[in-house]
């Protein structure tokens, strides 16, 4: 944390860098597709965006690469990671559906990113299933043996090993929920010692089914039908546990908003919020439409002094611009302001 015991982390969703310029899809205007080069693009917008906000943090939720498009997959990805480096901003890497689609294997895409200047990102331990499983904790401003801040991130997998019974997206499988609840029980005393509010959030590529819970409030755009899994393994209930209050994913590119999921087990149980976002698609190589979709990038602002999250985002037609800027959590519980 900062001394002011704040810290700004920049959400990068849906990159699809490609090896080359890459091509654009669905840019906006779309009299800007001739002769746009999709990846150039795009870094133009997310430069901007990281001189306006100087992050401590970058999280890119997945889909860094269209492995389709990048038969030199490690060229991509470091013209992916290439800004926060040279900026010296350290970052942590998510996987997604797409990113071993090229030349390299996933457990090889994430080692590449893992082994750069700045990364925080690791591998995860091999008995938990996926690539990508980890924690990131941020010490505190003037408590550095104290945890002000954690980042879990996750492998959220590609497609179902069983269409014919579960069709569509894979889900969180047990073992990554075990290594989670390990996690948090060893963080438990530095988590405790800490004289703030500690703060929890949680980022992967592939939302959770509870995204799919529109009668439920939320702020910013609906555009796309929510692609996560069919199956339910529960995930939600054990990030509720480790107290995270913000859950934030990519995958449905031209969806962007932050939905205020209440659940509440019976009766006489106290009614349990959590917020689910997305980052909204960033990359002009990754499909947008949707009557227009403009790229964006989501910022979170963290206070621990206040137990605040702040969120807004920021889109490549007016990047000047913040909006859709509310409190997520303030003095450490859930809110809608």
């Amino acid at each position: 944390m900062n001394s002011d015991d704040k810290f700004k982390i920049l959400q990068v969703a849906d990159l699809h860098f490609a090896t080359g310029y890459g091509k654009c899809r669905d840019p906006v205007p779309a009299s800007s597709s001739k002769g746009c080069k999709a990846d150039e693009r795009t870094l133009q917008f997310l430069e901007k965006v990281l001189d306006i906000e100087q992050p401590d943090f970058v999280v890119l939720t997945g889909d860094q690469v269209f492995g389709d498009e990048a038969p030199d997959a490690e060229s991509a990805v470091f013209k992916a990671l290439n800004p926060f480096i040279k900026r010296k901003i350290p970052f942590a890497v998510t996987m997604g559906n797409h990113d071993d689609e090229g030349s390299l294997s996933r457990k090889e895409m994430m080692s590449v990113s893992v082994d750069l200047p700045y990364s925080q990102a690791a591998v995860g331990p091999v008995e938990v299933d996926g690539i990508g499983n980890y924690v990131v904790t941020i010490a505190g401003g003037a408590s550095k043996s104290t945890t002000a801040l954690s980042l879990y991130f996750l492998d959220t997998h590609k497609y179902s090993t069983n269409p014919k019974v579960t069709p569509g997206y894979d889900w969180l499988k047990e073992t990554q929920l075990n290594f989670l609840k390990q996690e948090y029980a060893s963080l438990k005393s530095s988590i405790e010692t800490y004289p703030k509010t500690h703060m929890a959030m949680a980022f992967f590529h592939i939302p959770l089914p509870e995204y799919r819970n529109l009668n439920q409030p939320f702020i910013g755009q609906n555009l796309e039908a929510v692609t996560a899994p069919r199956y339910n393994s529960g995930a939600r209930n054990v990030l509720a546990d480790l107290d995270i209050k913000v859950v934030s994913v990519g995958h449905d590119h031209c969806n962007d908003y932050c939905l205020l999921d209440v659940q509440k087990k019976d009766e006489q149980s106290q009614e349990n919020k959590m917020w689910l976002c997305y980052g909204g698609g960033s990359g002009e190589g990754g499909y947008g439409g949707y009557g227009g979709y403009i790229r964006r990038l989501r910022v979170y602002d963290v206070d621990t002094s206040k137990g605040e999250i702040k969120s807004w985002k920021r889109a490549e037609n007016d990047p000047n611009t913040k909006f859709d800027e509310q409190i997520l959590v303030t003095g450490g519980d859930v809110v809608n302001w």
